[in-house]
């Protein structure tokens, strides 16, 4: 993530699409290392919380140098989950991104094993991830500020797009597959977003 963001810096970055469809997700440092980038130093991004009060651990930025700081938007579906739906809720929670496309699985439980003397082990919830304000994931999802809703048939088509990228030829994908490719009416939206608020940027400092 800091490379790619280094070379876009560098291409003159003015917007950014984080797109966390369909992602799994990972490790809840993981999460918190991707989200580094676009909290300054010292900045709440994610916390875990137990059932005792004191049973909570926070993940705070150590950001050397400013942070990321451009208008963006994270793209979510139903197959949005675990660490990808912390990146999506902290964002959006630090008003630091808009959130397109649909509410996110709901998945954001800390589950610790616990070994038996028998060769068994048991899982047990203990924890539960929060965004920075206090907001629960966990059964919840993420709920986006704008919704565009997209079929199964949708999904996996646009699925199947990204990872096929060198069949750039709509004739030649639909040859391959056995489907026309779709279009993809999240990313659209997330775009008309982002090019909505660099033309008002533009025009504040016009102003000036």
């Amino acid at each position: 993530m800091r490379q790619a963001l280094g070379v876009l810096r560098e291409q003159g970055m003015r917007a950014l699409v984080l797109d966390v469809r369909n992602n799994p997700g990972g490790l809840l440092s993981s999460a918190a290392e991707v989200l580094e980038p676009f909290f300054a130093e010292g900045e709440l991004m994610v916390y875990t919380q137990g059932r005792r009060e004191n049973d909570r651990e926070e993940y705070r930025s150590e950001l050397d140098g400013d942070p990321v700081d451009v208008p963006m938007v994270v793209l979510i579906n139903a197959g949005s989950v675990s660490a990808a739906e912390i990146l999506a809720g902290a964002l959006k929670d630090a008003h630091k991104a808009v959130v397109v496309g649909e509410r996110s699985f709901g998945k954001g439980s800390v589950q610790s094993l616990y070994r038996l003397r028998n060769g068994e082990a048991l899982r047990l919830t203990t924890a539960r991830y929060y965004t920075p304000s206090g907001v629960m994931i966990h059964e919840r999802g993420v709920e986006p500020q704008v919704e565009v809703i997209m079929t199964p048939e949708e999904d996996g088509n646009v699925a199947l797009q990204r990872a096929r990228a060198d069949l750039d030829d709509s004739d030649a994908f639909e040859a391959r597959f056995g489907v026309a490719p779709v279009v993809d009416r999240q990313l659209n939206a997330a775009q008309a977003i982002l090019k909505a608020v660099l033309v008002v940027d533009e025009r504040k400092m016009e102003a000036r």
